[in-house]
């Protein structure tokens, strides 16, 4: 969203809730009328802590004045904090695939780094990591693809086809090292310093505990942790799971989940679910 289109929402909104210039100018605190019509006209831009307090004057969301316009989302969820972001405003390799509200945590590198921690991904092998909707990503995460991956069905491990010298004498390495696709879920938590195998599957709403090596298929709202990982427990019974994988909640119109978000958040489960079945007749 650039200046002009947001100054034309702030006017929009504005006139919605009856101020005028000149009222919105004393609330927000501003000396003079003409920084409000300087903003609606898009001539200047409004800081982050001016957003939040215009949100707040109006009673509206900071993210009902940025989305109304498209679609993007911004890079950041929460402008407050610069610490994590939407993974898909920030990846450029059409190789990975991340679905709506998917965010990646990093206050080291910055989470704009998402990408450097999706290793040995090389064009010529055409695997993918695909990332579902909703999934929480903790900082030090890797996802390594296949590209690292080394022969293990012949006498040597040695990748002679990636070295000039040795180019032709081996069977191709792509043919042989790849184990396809990298998919998460949607609803995952990895956490901390996790390391992701190439071609694993982790369910949807399953939890990956921090280091832990994911070196083998992971089952929906299951709980998996360590090296070699290990699933400890399932987050529900098979009643719910079934129920929460038939209501596939994230695919929802955002207003549906916004309206469920009070049940799927609460730790009263037996309510949540009783609320769930009601609502979408399952």
């Amino acid at each position: 969203m650039n200046k002009k289109e947001l100054g034309l929402r702030i006017k929009t909104l504005r006139k919605g809730k009856g101020l005028s210039q000149k009222e919105l100018a004393t609330l927000m605190g501003y000396k003079d009328v003409s920084t409000i019509t300087k903003i609606e006209t898009g001539i200047n831009d409004i800081t982050t802590e001016n957003l939040y307090k215009l949100a707040d004057i109006l009673s509206i969301s900071v993210f009902d004045i940025l989305d109304k316009i498209d679609e993007i989302k911004p890079i950041y969820p929460n402008l407050k904090f610069h610490t994590f972001c939407y993974i898909k405003s920030v990846v450029t390799n059409p190789n990975i695939i991340v679905g709506d509200y998917s965010y990646y945590e990093d206050i080291d590198e910055g989470p704009e780094s998402f990408e450097k921690h999706v290793t040995h991904h090389y064009d010529f092998m055409g695997d993918k990591l695909i990332i579902g909707k909703f999934c929480s990503i903790a900082r030090g995460v890797e996802f390594v693809m296949n590209g690292a991956n080394h022969m293990l069905d012949s006498l040597t491990a040695y990748p002679f086809e990636i070295i000039d010298e040795f180019k032709g004498l081996s069977k191709p390495f792509g043919q042989r090292g790849n184990r396809g696709d990298t998919i998460v879920g949607n609803d995952v938590w990895i956490g901390q310093n996790a390391t992701i195998l190439p071609g694993v599957h982790i369910g949807d709403g399953a939890i990956i505990g921090a280091n832990a090596v994911v070196s083998k298929d992971i089952p929906p709202y299951s709980i998996a942790v360590g090296n070699p990982i290990e699933v400890k427990k399932y987050r529900f019974n098979k009643e719910t799971i079934d129920l929460l994988l038939k209501l596939k909640w994230w695919d929802k119109d955002i207003e549906v989940i916004k309206e469920i978000i009070p049940y799927i958040s609460d730790n009263n489960i037996e309510t949540s679910i009783k609320y769930i079945k009601e609502r979408f007749k399952l």
